[in-house]
């Protein structure tokens, strides 16, 4: 399994985590948050990296920090300072960005005709 399918698993299994943490199901994360329930099961299943906004609509709701979601290191929100919550947002979106630019790549090589 290549870096980002690990990251897109490990995402989602962070997800599902902190979604029972939160005692929610995808349908009241979806009520919450706007982002389609197909989306949602889709991000759990590893099989799509989340947007910037939609990962962090989805950790805001679950009461976790977006790099925790990331790093698949789950903190609940209580305890934890709300400055603390989103210090990490830069960081985030650099991972964010660097997983989708390698997605694309991965997705180039497979529509473009292989030489022997």
């Amino acid at each position: 399994m290549d870096e980002t399918k690990q990251t897109a698993s490990k995402l989602g299994l962070s997800i599902k985590e902190a979604l029972e943490n939160a005692g929610l199901t995808v349908l009241a994360l979806h009520k919450r948050t706007g982002i389609g329930r197909e989306t949602i099961y889709r991000i759990m299943r590893g099989q799509k990296l989340p947007t910037l906004d939609v990962l962090l609509r989805i950790a805001t709701e679950l009461g976790v920090s977006p790099g925790a979601l990331i790093d698949g290191n789950i903190v609940k929100a209580s305890g934890m300072p709300a400055s603390k919550k989103f210090s990490d947002a830069k960081e985030v979106a650099d991972k964010l960005a660097d997983l989708q630019s390698r997605v694309e790549r991965l997705e180039r090589r497979k529509r473009s005709p292989q030489t022997p």
